[in-house]
């Protein structure tokens, strides 16, 4: 499997403030799988904790 790669536009600790105080659940989602993808979990490994399809996390 493909390995994700990042670039980064926001420091790692804003997004975590967005991803804890957003009032959007979908870009809160987003945001949680950039956070687990920055932990070097895998596309299987996100999608599975965020309950979707690896073909949804398309980092």
């Amino acid at each position: 499997m493909r390995s994700i790669r990042l670039k980064t536009h926001l420091p790692l600790s804003e997004v975590r403030q967005l991803l804890h105080t957003g009032k959007d659940p979908i870009a809160r989602t987003r945001l949680h799988a950039i956070l687990l993808a920055t932990q070097g979990k895998n596309r299987m490994e996100i999608a599975q904790t965020l309950g979707y399809s690896t073909r949804w996390v398309s980092l």
